[in-house]
């Protein structure tokens, strides 16, 4: 299980929020590894849709750690996205990882699981 903190701050309600759920799911799955991926801890370009990776075997040509997040999230059983609410919507860092998926949009279409859920905070 991945949990994605998208908040910048790495000791604000967001994470909070994802503490306590990871909590109750170490409580109550004691087989499961959850690991939490603080997303403003790395450093991540923005997609500017090149298509570079689209020939490439679904890898960003960015010089930046996106490949890490995005296989992270390829290969979870479950992905947790946790993000405050900025504008009525998620915060800049962790919609650039969403639109880094780009890179692996191929590969994300043919797995058939829906792995995903939301906390807003």
């Amino acid at each position: 299980m991945l949990v994605l903190n998208g908040s910048p701050r790495l000791d604000g309600n967001t994470k909070t929020a994802l503490n306590t759920i990871v909590s109750e799911i170490n409580k109550n799955c004691t087989n499961s590894l959850v690991e939490i991926y603080d997303v403003t801890e790395h450093k991540l370009s923005g997609c500017i849709n090149c298509d570079g990776c689209k020939s490439n075997g679904g890898n960003c040509i960015l010089p930046d750690e996106s490949a890490n997040i995005i296989n992270k999230i390829y290969n979870a059983d479950t992905i947790i996205f946790g993000s405050p609410v900025y504008w009525w919507g998620i915060s800049a860092q962790l919609k650039m990882v969403i639109d880094k998926m780009y890179s692996k949009s191929e590969q994300f279409q043919k797995q058939k699981e829906n792995r995903i859920s939301y906390c807003w905070s």
